[in-house]
């Protein structure tokens, strides 16, 4: 397998039915090259369960389950930085979604301006 482009983590803690949908989301990116890591902070749902099917589908998707609950996002995301193969990373949460072309502007903003960090816009969708 080659070096991934992008590392996207994802994060979660007690999301099993939201999970499937943000990885679909970054699995259903234009640009392929990249791998994701989906980082669980010691879920005692389904969570893992669901985070092993889904690394079993695609062989970019990485699993990785912290030994005890870290009680907030920074620990999953540290933990899964040290995993990543990918010079670049991008953060996602469980119950958040990628548009489809996100890998893909981000990476040729870093690429044609020669900048450290790039940010897309953020639009929150309220479901209930």
């Amino acid at each position: 397998m080659s070096t991934p482009d992008v590392t996207v983590t994802v994060i979660v803690y007690n999301d099993a039915e939201r999970l499937p949908r943000a990885v679909a989301s970054v699995r259903r990116q234009t640009h392929a090259n990249l791998e994701i890591i989906i980082s669980d902070d010691h879920s005692t749902d389904g969570t893992p369960d669901v985070a092993r099917r889904l690394a079993a589908e695609d062989p970019r998707v990485r699993h990785l389950r912290l030994e005890r609950n870290s009680g907030g996002c920074g620990v999953p995301r540290n933990r899964a930085m040290e995993i990543a193969r990918a010079p670049l990373l991008m953060f996602l949460d469980s119950d958040d979604e990628l548009p489809p072309k996100a890998v893909e502007l981000l990476l040729a903003a870093h690429r044609e301006r020669e900048i450290d960090f790039a940010m897309g816009a953020v639009r929150r969708i309220r479901v209930d």
